[in-house]
């Protein structure tokens, strides 16, 4: 308690426009539950909208015309009515009588709605009905000025009938009943027996009055001071000694409270005048001066848009003023750690739900409206609630934070290394301390310190940080001892997303709490490496469902590879909402080496094809296209109809296995779909647990500039997968160090959880909807797969069937083989074998396992020739 008793923890409270923006995402719970509602009952809104039009219509052509001679239809009965349909009775006649358009039914209608409402003036209330209508049926949002003028008419027809009521009872005016109305009449009655008939005309004359001024905003100081100064003008008529013409005023776009009245010059002669015009033009020069001085001009840095290009300025512009002060430089004289004060200033980040503004630069990452549907496919986005969200909230904990400052203070002072003040920014799962070294101490001297700090702690493992970019300090990452998780739809509720995102992805929460959003189409590939269990899997999950969120399945596509066979096999339920697959493969889900090579072939085709779609109308880019298309502005020929085109995101979840059993031809494939793809809206993520130079080779990593390393076994791989040590140190359970592109320094992101569940839940949502009639197919490209079925029986070497007889004696398949049985060469044992694949007797080439046997006995073999002709 001694040593915990010299540790002074304070805090560094939040700025007013902090406070303000945390305010601002009080209403998104309304909001999500109201677009939700919208979406559920889209189809009885637009019923009920359509309705009230037409009763809106209806009732505004039985008010029109009314006719005080229809009002005898009170006194008819049901009966009456009845008698007039089978055309009987006394009531026919009088039935026919009637003048209003719409009938018995209309002439009811209008008498109850002028006589029993606002009389006359009750046509607002189905102008008002009709114009609500179509906003609902429009719009589907209640907000707006319609909702100030509907108020404002109502207000208006009340105090207005009011008005005419109480001056028809006050001058004895005889007004006809159908232009007061019952709720006039009543309201003028029931007032002037209180304040008397002139008390009520005046209340009256006074509502209405301030009801126009609010309805047209009338500034009431600007005309009563216009009507004022006429007034005094009026009265006071100044001789001037001379004549003289009035001095244009200088606008100056200044405050009210600077500006010269040109009443308060009153200049009497011509020198007056020249003395006025000069005091003005040196009055006006000072102040600009004077504000040159007051506001300096600040030089922004241009740079090209990173991931924070949509923050708030203000949240960014108090960070910069909330850092820490310069902390004194320590003398060299050592003083017991004991006897050193040691103060530790927390930064209270902020939430998540006050990340900016976001009015114009940033948008709630909430489903979209099924307003913007294609009518083809009734399509009901997930909700949020089919996810979990029961992160407990973060609290700090100051033992803790106590423990370990003086952990660190005590383990960095045994190497002469002397710290005062720390600046701690906790999260929910890694906390970072920062501080300013003394005089003379070596950065390296500190790196080198990171497993001597992470025994002092205790800690799974330390991160040294040093310097921290753009701080000047260093950095030491400590990881929590009850560490909080980190739930996908806690981060997809509080996500803030730049609305010029075309393919956002939650990534999770940083150190400092926020949830961190990327455009995968600004990467524009992301490549993802980790050992066994470090969270790649659940990463491709999260990505996969942010995007799912966000997007409808008529602009975006997957094509998942999943050569583990287990990982992604629930994403199959959405083929025909989100899957592109190719005609040849019957598998959503492409899990065979083989296939994998095969749609990145059909990939490369659509790639070819939408640049030649975009050659032949002089687009540079998807984006350029789509909207164009939008707007209707290419025509369209017979033999070609412009489209849409929807982004197509590849999925491979272990590149390492298909490097290994495809060699070559799949990395070739990657690398094309990687250095052109983009401009045409395909984009790659590719994961693999195998970090090493003949994985992610040389041209891999230099086309996919994004890359996520999560926990790796070693330096070697960390400097692999984002040319940085640190990847060796992390936590694993999605731990993760994101290397943006054209990034230097990496960003610690806790990865976001997604549970199988949760995945199980949002698939069945979709997949029990209808989709398309059809899944996206990629263009068809050859291969050998099918080649069983259409081959050349002409030109195979003398040798062949003899080939085939011995490889299915002796179930061995391989060009050496061949070369001994055989007696002949190299290159025309493997030109043999080659023929022997193209007609389906063996497998491809499959790594180290060898070629494939797909006929077990010599009597099958037989059959199989007979039949393609060869025998």
């Amino acid at each position: 308690m001694g040593k915990d008793d010299n540790i002074e923890i304070q805090y560094r409270k939040k700025t007013k426009a902090e406070k303000a923006n945390s305010s601002s995402t009080e209403s998104r719970s309304a909001e999500d539950l109201r677009a939700q509602i919208l979406q559920r009952y889209q189809r009885v809104i637009r019923i009920v909208s359509i309705f009230t039009i037409f009763l809106s219509i209806f009732i505004f052509l039985a008010i029109i015309s009314y006719s005080p001679k229809d009002e005898f239809v009170f006194g008819l009965t049901l009966k009456d009515y009845f008698e007039a349909l089978k055309g009987t009775g006394p009531a026919l006649g009088k039935i026919k009588e009637i003048s209003n358009w719409l009938g018995p039914v209309g002439a009811l209608v209008s008498n109850f709605f002028i006589n029993k409402t606002f009389g006359f003036f009750s046509i607002t209330l189905p102008i008002l009905l009709l114009l609500w209508s179509v906003k609902l049926l429009i719009t589907q949002n209640f907000r707006g000025k319609l909702v100030n003028w509907t108020v404002y008419l109502l207000l208006f027809s009340l105090f207005f009938t009011s008005l005419l009521g109480a001056v028809n009872l006050w001058l004895n005016l005889n007004i006809p009943y159908y232009w007061v109305g019952l709720i006039g009449t009543y309201l003028a009655t029931m007032t002037s027996n209180f304040i008397g008939l002139v008390g009520a005309f005046i209340f009256y004359l006074f509502a209405l009055s301030v009801t126009l001024i609010f309805a047209f905003d009338i500034s009431v100081e600007k005309y009563s001071k216009s009507l004022f100064q006429k007034v005094i003008s009026t009265f006071k008529s100044p001789k001037p000694d001379v004549e003289y013409k009035s001095i244009p005023t200088i606008d100056k776009n200044v405050d009210k409270g600077e500006q010269l009245e040109e009443s308060k010059i009153e200049p009497r002669t011509a020198d007056d005048i020249d003395t006025a015009r000069i005091l003005l033009e040196n009055f006006d020069k000072a102040r600009d001066e004077k504000e040159n001085k007051d506001f300096e001009p600040i030089e922004s840095d241009k740079r090209e848009e990173s991931f924070n290009d949509f923050e708030d300025e203000n949240f960014v512009r108090n960070n910069e003023e909330s850092k820490p002060t310069e902390i004194p430089r320590t003398t060299t004289d050592y003083i017991p750690p004991s006897e050193r004060k040691l103060t530790v200033v927390v930064e209270e980040t902020e939430t998540p739900e006050s990340n900016g503004e976001t009015s114009n630069k940033t948008q709630a990452f909430s489903p979209i409206s099924t307003l913007a549907l294609d009518e083809k496919i009734r399509y009901i986005p997930p909700p949020i609630d089919l996810l979990i969200d029961d992160e407990s909230k973060f609290q700090i904990n100051e033992e803790e934070l106590k423990l370990n400052a003086r952990l660190l203070q005590e383990k960095l002072e045994t190497f002469k290394i002397y710290i005062e003040n720390l600046t701690v920014t906790p999260g929910p799962v890694v906390t970072l301390y920062e501080f300013v070294p003394a005089p003379g101490i070596k950065l390296s001297r500190i790196q080198s310190l990171a497993d001597d700090i992470a025994l002092g702690l205790k800690a799974k493992g330390i991160r040294i940080i040093a310097p921290v970019p753009g701080k000047g300090t260093v950095g030491i990452e400590i990881p929590n001892r009850k560490p909080l998780v980190v739930r996908f739809g806690n981060c997809l509720k509080n996500a803030r997303v730049n609305p010029n995102y075309r393919l956002p992805i939650i990534l999770g929460k940083t150190i400092s709490g926020e949830v961190f959003v990327e455009d995968l189409a600004r990467m524009p590939h992301l490549l993802i490496a980790g050992a066994t269990g470090s969270g790649k899997s659940v990463g491709i999950n999260t990505i996969i469902a942010s995007m799912i969120y966000k997007m409808h399945p008529k602009n975006l596509k997957f094509v998942i590879i999943d050569p583990k066979k287990v990982e992604l096999t629930h994403y199959q339920q959405l083929l025909y909402h989100y899957l592109a697959v190719s005609p040849e493969i019957d598998d959503a889900i492409i899990t065979e080496p083989s296939d994998a090579v095969l749609v990145l072939k059909a990939l490369v085709a659509e790639m070819e094809s939408r640049y030649d779609i975009l050659h032949s109308v002089q687009q540079k880019n998807i984006v350029e296209y789509n909207k164009k298309v939008q707007d209707g502005l290419f025509k369209n020929d017979p033999e070609f109809v412009h489209r849409q085109m929807p982004y197509i995101v590849t999925i491979i979840d272990e590149l390492a296995d298909l490097m290994l059993t495809t060699g070559k031809e799949i990395e070739a494939l990657i690398i094309r779909l990687a250095q052109l793809a983009r401009a045409v809206g395909i984009h790659l993520v590719v994961a693999t647990q195998r970090p090493s130079v003949d994985i992610i080779t040389g041209l891999i990593k230099a086309n996919f500039p994004a890359r996520i390393a999560y926990l790796v076994a070693s330096k070697v791989d960390s400097r692999t997968i984002i040319d940085t040590i640190g990847a060796e140190q992390l936590l694993g359970n999605g731990d993760m160090l994101f290397l943006p592109n054209g990034s230097p320094h990496p960003i610690r992101i806790q990865n976001a959880f997604l549970s199988t569940e949760e995945i199980e839940r949002i698939c069945e949502f979709i997949g029990n909807q209808k989709g398309f009639s059809k899944p996206y197919y990629l263009p068809s490209v050859e291969d050998n797969k099918d080649s069983r079925e259409d081959f050349d029986r002409s030109g195979f070497d003398t040798l062949f069937v003899e080939a085939a007889r011995l490889i299915v004696r002796y179930q061995q398949a391989s060009a050496s083989m061949l070369q001994r049985r055989l007696k002949i060469g190299y290159n025309r044992a493997g030109r043999i074998m080659d023929e022997l694949e193209r007609v389906g007797i063996v497998g491809p080439l499959d790594g180290s396992k060898g070629r494939s046997i797909k006929i077990s006995s010599e009597e099958e073999l037989e059959k199989f020739l007979r039949e393609k002709g060869i025998l």
